[in-house]
């Protein structure tokens, strides 16, 4: 199989400083619900109002990007997984499980964090807003597509076995 539905995972049991340099370092690749997820679990260690600040003033970095990139990322993914096409489309459609699967987690922890947590920690700070979205029947939508484009695709490479079974070219067949 060409496509995988593992998703960007937090590394459990690490240090507040920990999360916030692998927030900047996924950020810096490229990697933004790895950052954002990452930023977001600082946040949820953070206990002093220096943590809290820094792991809001990562956040605030991060998240408005990592959300723009996504909505685009979605719709480009939706649009191509209408209709099955070839073994591509198959993995776009895991990458769309992925990403939703991920936003699920992240707004996990961010709607599970106490509201205090998103007010300045010191006066200088603004402090972190954002607007909770809910994916899960998106989702479970998805992989239901999911399933089904992996049958097209089975068919499709079921088919093309027995064309090239039945072509008199048998030099395809060991290929």
């Amino acid at each position: 199989a060409n496509f995988t539905l593992r998703t960007q995972r937090v590394d459990a049991g690490k240090g507040f400083r920990y999360y916030v340099r692998q927030a900047n370092n996924l950020m810096d690749r490229g990697q933004l619900r790895g950052a954002a997820l990452n930023a977001a679990t600082a946040l949820q260690m953070a206990r002093k109002k220096r943590q809290i600040s820094l792991a809001q003033e990562t956040l605030s970095k991060i998240y408005p990007t990592t959300i723009s990139s996504n909505e685009k990322l979605i719709n480009d993914l939706e649009s191509a997984t209408a209709t099955f096409n070839d073994d591509n489309t198959v993995t776009q459609a895991a990458q769309l499980i992925r990403v939703y699967s991920e936003m699920i987690m992240l707004y996990d922890i961010l709607d599970n964090l106490p509201k205090k947590v998103f007010k300045p920690a010191k006066k200088r700070d603004t402090g972190f807003q954002y607007e909770s979205r809910d994916y899960t029947e998106a989702l479970a939508q998805s992989k239901a597509e999911f399933e089904d484009l992996k049958t097209q695709a089975a068919a499709m490479h079921y088919e093309e076995g027995r064309r090239l079974e039945r072509s008199e070219d048998k030099e395809q067949l060991r290929r």
